[in-house]
């Protein structure tokens, strides 16, 4: 079932069942792993049918393997970017604000 592994991780919320897939990174065309949480052991089960069964309903066993990851950057490089280029931009503009 699936092209990936389900496994447990001990999280903050508790032990949560995590899957794990490769896909090709569209940049470079190498495999990388990605992960996906499932949800807490507790709410779906302690086996690893159960796990699985929660993969099917999540859809998340129709991921293919070449299917392409979308970039999604972490809030540190968007805050990094905008201080970078947003931040200078405001800066460079002139004052509008005439003094009496």
């Amino acid at each position: 079932m699936g092209k990936g592994t389900v496994s447990k991780k001990q999280r903050v919320n508790g032990m949560t069942w995590i899957y794990r897939f490769q896909t090709t990174r569209p940049l470079d065309g190498r495999q990388v792993e990605n992960t996906k949480v499932i949800g807490l052991v507790k709410e779906i089960g302690s086996s690893e049918t159960d796990a699985w069964l929660e993969v099917g309903r999540l859809g998340l066993n129709i991921i293919k393997v070449d299917q392409p990851v979308v970039y999604q950057p972490t809030f540190g490089e968007l805050a990094e970017h905008f201080r970078e280029n947003e931040l200078k931009k405001k800066a460079e503009l002139p004052s509008r604000r005439r003094r009496l």
